[in-house]
């Protein structure tokens, strides 16, 4: 790859690497035994693997990143790391081995970022080391590369059931990189995107080779010849006969599900249509892991909706806490798709310019997987998704009034109860006032001391006092309605 830092497609050179020892760790080399069955295609001659990502970012928080990897300040490497001196009264601290190691290449000030990553980690006791050439883009395009080498006899030939094992791993390796790269506001969202999706994020993948091997005549062979097109779902997943392509130039493109094999004697020249439309299926699966997860909380709050309907007002604090939770869930979504909806924008007005701008075969290229149906149908999406947003808020307040009606009858309760202390403590308070008097007893021989102590029906008219006092305020906590 030659180095082009343009500013609407920013390319660089990546070192050739040993990334693809990965490969020999999980398993035999192409044209050998993997201890499962015969290995049938591998690719043959440079491959270069792309892997992208969907990650809204939006000039702010690309921002971020550049202070994050100190752009400004040098092109150098930098050490990231979240180790915290346990024992700063030390004079030396020691910082084990970092989780990424980041070499800025270029940048454009709030537009895009690129950098060669060392993804250094431990698992099952060995240093697993990947080195990957990152991309990073204000339109949320984030493109991970790397050429694949071997050495010895099996130099420039790679199987799928290896490659299915390689892209795996990648697609774990580069969660890990851009996780310790982003910003809160990205991990959140993230969270809450993938949730149920484990640890690695959606990637879509694409493999420029100049051999697929065994080689057919018409790219629509791989998908009739049951074999081969078992073999190409390792990397594919789901791919029908509509997605195989002859292009003029004697390229074939087989698209899957989630990659895309690219066999072509000139990928330079590819290169930047298919990292646009390797953005816009990783677009794809991010707004539809977004609105998946919209149902999801449209099906939480009918839950919290039910709880409310039971009446527990016991439970009302946790009610309270469910609904501060989605209602900050759907606000992200909201602001999500705001971004979602710019960098859709972006990408059509990439796909305009590659338009004018590439020779006849890149527009064959981009015309034939249809690239501008795939930005309407994303534009469309992301309106829907938008509305969705809009049914969610209408849901949320439908629950909040309900938790409001739920927490007005707790407070009438509260109310009624306390009305009842009301009454009764205004009613014992003149009674213990008048037993206090009388309780005191002092000697009657005093003619300071009460006379009424020494009364023939003086206890009976005390009795009787007390009687009239509760009776009176009785009647009139009636007519005033506090009882």
């Amino acid at each position: 790859m030659s180095p082009d830092l343009s500013r609407t497609n920013p390319l660089i050179e990546i070192p050739k690497s040993a990334a693809f020892q990965s490969a020999q760790r999980h398993g035999e080399s192409a044209g050998g035994g993997s201890g499962v069955g015969e290995q049938l295609i591998g690719l043959r001659g440079e491959t270069l693997v792309l892997l992208n990502e969907y990650i809204p970012f939006g000039a702010n928080n690309i921002s971020m990143l550049e202070k994050r990897v100190e752009c400004d300040e040098s092109l150098r490497e930098l050490h990231l790391t979240e180790f915290l001196d346990d024992n700063p009264e030390r004079g030396i601290l020691e910082i084990p081995e970092p989780e990424a190691k980041v070499a800025v290449m270029g940048h454009q000030r709030h537009d895009w970022i690129d950098f060669v990553a060392e993804v250094r980690y431990t698992t099952r006791g060995r240093v697993e080391v990947e080195r990957l050439g990152t991309t990073v883009e204000r339109m949320g395009a984030v493109t991970y590369s790397l050429f694949l080498e071997r050495t010895g006899e099996q130099a420039g030939q790679h199987s799928l059931d290896d490659l299915a094992r390689v892209i795996a791993d990648l697609e774990m390796d580069t969660t890990v990189l851009i996780q310790s790269l982003l910003s809160p506001f990205q991990r959140r969202l993230l969270d809450l995107v993938y949730s149920d999706s484990g640890d690695a994020q959606d990637k879509y993948t694409i493999l420029l080779t100049r051999e697929l091997a065994p080689r057919r005549d018409h790219a629509g062979d791989y998908h009739r010849e049951i074999p081969l097109r078992a073999e190409l779902k390792q990397v594919l997943s789901q791919f029908t006969p509509r997605d195989c392509h002859d292009l003029s130039d004697g390229s074939l493109v087989i698209v899957g599900h989630s990659a895309m094999i690219v066999v072509t004697t000139d990928s330079a020249l590819y290169e930047p249509a298919l990292r646009l439309i390797g953005s816009a299926e990783a677009m794809a699966a991010f707004i539809g892991k977004c609105v998946a997860r919209m149902w999801q909380t449209w099906d939480d709050l009918g839950e919290v909706k039910q709880h409310i309907r039971r009446g527990a007002t016991d439970e009302l604090l946790d009610i309270q806490d469910q609904l501060g939770t989605l209602a900050a869930d759907i606000n992200l979504f909201e602001t999500v798709m705001g971004l979602v909806e710019d960098s859709i924008e972006e990408c059509q007005e990439r796909y305009s310019n590659l338009l004018t701008d590439q020779d006849d075969q890149v527009r064959t290229l981009l015309e034939t997987l249809d690239a501008k149906s795939r930005f309407a149908d994303l534009a469309t999406r992301t309106k829907d998704g938008r509305h969705m947003v809009k049914g969610l808020e209408k849901e949320l307040d439908s629950a909040r009034s309900l938790a409001d009606g739920l927490a007005d009858k707790d407070l009438h309760n509260v109310n009624r109860v306390m009305n009842l202390l009301t009454v009764v403590s205004t009613i014992a308070l003149p009674l213990t006032v008048i037993a206090g008097i009388y309780g005191m007893n002092f000697d009657i021989k005093s003619p300071w001391n009460m006379p009424e102590l020494g009364l023939y029906y003086g206890y009976p008219m005390a009795i009787g006092l007390m009687a009239t006092i509760t009776v009176g305020l009785l009647i009139y906590f009636r007519r005033v309605k506090l009882i």
